[in-house]
């Protein structure tokens, strides 16, 4: 499709994050990522983000396209209750500046969930441009929960309803969620989130019971992400004698509470909260297993770059996570909210081990989770959707 359609239409399209780089987080990650290899396919990209620091500059030139951040409300005095307002003006420019320049880019590309999405899809109707977002979240912290939570979530929902194109989605589990909430079928599509592959054949020490298990996790320390359970169900491998040591990499707003929390369980010798870093690659290839603890999860980007290097992993059965993680032969699968079930699960990888070699852990990602056929499978959508777009106008 690419070859027939090359000269049929500029190749532009803005995306449009509530974050992006400097700010750091799984989502703004992947979003980065694609670009880049969006970039390589032969599409001009353009960010359109938010200026939430002060010293970020307002547009940076990169090998991608270019970065614009809006200025957004300042944070008067710490004033409670700010954050809304900033998100609202947030919003507002977002309306105001495709409405201005929205006639450079041949597709709108909302990459913050649905609130925004809902400012970008009524802005691409008055350009008649085609509109896409992608479900960043379900479940717990979804965006269909949280938009329910606020007076206009109704609101926000009809403009999408009515406007939107195509709603990306990486599960199967925000797909059923976001169909059940009254979205057309017939406009959404499952796109995985994407991962590089290592351009190398070094992978992470296969671990036996003779040795001390090393325990990775790279998370957000945040309530959904179910940090508290994993440090009550290391409890539990205290308990039952087992050598282990878990390293945790990542920052957030419960970092002081689960220090806390470990230090009130013993576990001071077990558990290292390392920070966040800017590459854990190192840290997964001194590992034996990677542990997602989720209480609710889209497509987990640390678990991509874990299985990307052949790492095994426990997980919880939320999100995407199923669909990555096969019991038993790339790891083990738990229920969530449950410390004894994630024990459990550790007992049976340091029992049992798994299936498959840390070659196949990674073909399986190689296969089907691919940055580059991740890109492929926008492109085509976007080219879908732009032609589709140009038959009816």
């Amino acid at each position: 499709m690419q070859e027939n359609t090359e000269f049929l239409f500029p190749k532009n399209v803005i995306l449009i994050s509530q974050y992006f780089r400097p700010a750091v987080g799984g989502a703004e990650k992947q979003a980065e990522k694609l670009v880049n290899e969006l970039s390589s396919l032969g599409w001009k990209i353009e960010i359109l983000t938010g200026q939430w620091n002060s010293k970020w500059p307002k547009t940076e030139i990169t090998p991608f396209g270019k970065i614009t951040r809006l200025q957004v409300f300042p944070n008067i005095l710490g004033l409670k209750g700010i954050r809304k307002f900033q998100q609202l003006w947030f919003f507002f420019q977002v309306y105001q500046y495709l409405l201005k320049n929205g006639n450079q880019y041949s597709v709108f590309h909302a990459q913050s969930g649905l609130r925004v999405a809902a400012t970008v899809a009524i802005a691409g109707y008055k350009m008649k441009k085609p509109i896409i977002t992608k479900v960043i979240s379900s479940g717990l912290t979804g965006d269909i929960r949280m938009i329910k939570q606020q007076w206009f979530g109704s609101w926000f929902n009809k403009q999408l309803f009515n406007h939107l194109s195509c709603l990306v989605y990486t599960s199967q589990a925000a797909g059923e969620e976001y169909k059940q909430a009254g979205f057309n079928s017939n406009k959404m599509k499952y796109i995985p989130n994407g991962v590089p592959i290592p351009n190398t054949d070094i992978y992470p020490n296969t671990y036996s019971n003779k040795l001390k298990l090393k325990i990775i996790c790279v998370s957000r320390l945040s309530y959904e992400k179910g940090i508290d359970i994993l440090l009550h169900a290391c409890k539990m491998l205290v308990n039952n004698n087992i050598s282990f040591q878990l390293t945790i990499l990542g920052d957030g707003p419960l970092l002081s509470s689960l220090k806390t929390l470990s230090n009130s369980l013993h576990l001071d010798t077990h558990v290292v909260f390392q920070g966040l870093v800017s590459d854990p690659t190192p840290w997964l290839h001194d590992s034996h297993v990677f542990v997602l603890p989720s209480r609710c999860e889209g497509m987990s980007n640390a678990l991509l770059e874990a299985q990307a290097i052949g790492l095994p992993a426990i997980v919880t059965r939320v999100g995407a996570n199923p669909s990555m993680v096969d019991q038993g032969i790339q790891g083990y699968l738990c229920e969530p909210e449950d410390p004894q079930a994630l024990a459990d699960a550790f007992l049976l990888f340091i029992t049992h081990g798994i299936n498959n070699s840390p070659e196949l852990i990674r073909s399986k990602i190689q296969k089907q989770f691919s940055m580059t056929s991740v890109a492929q499978q926008y492109v085509n959508l976007y080219e879908e959707l732009i032609l589709k777009n140009e038959a009816h106008t």
